[in-house]
């Protein structure tokens, strides 16, 4: 499977999906796992457990988007919206989260037809 990750002829541009989200995904766990940023309690402990299932999923579709499978991209691309949603409704977004979000779609869209 490593060998199948590296050999993939793939855009320099997914590898920069790719790399975005698995650290993304290590972030999300470094905050849950770091007692100093327990303040997302204030949230409830499903809001922690949103976290948790959410860097999993991103662990996931970096992977596959690496292997260039399309269901990664609709995923990967599924779970932005939803987190960018999630940080709007919190009143934490940003332009910044939402320009992040529409460069990344955009960017792996203009990719799909290459992957299988």
């Amino acid at each position: 499977m490593i060998a199948d990750f590296i050999k993939t002829n793939r855009p320099f541009a997914i590898t920069l999906i790719c790399v975005y989200a698995f650290v993304e995904a290590v972030e999300v766990f470094w905050v849950i796992l770091h007692p100093s940023w327990w303040s997302a309690l204030e949230f409830g402990s499903g809001y922690i457990l949103y976290l948790a299932f959410s860097a999993v999923i991103r662990f996931i579709c970096a992977i596959g988007l690496g292997l260039m499978k399309r269901w990664s991209f609709y995923v990967f691309a599924g779970v932005e919206i939803l987190h960018w949603l999630v940080l709007r409704i919190q009143g934490y977004w940003s332009i910044w989260s939402l320009l992040i979000v529409a460069i990344v779609i955009y960017i792996g869209s203009r990719h799909v037809s290459e992957m299988s």
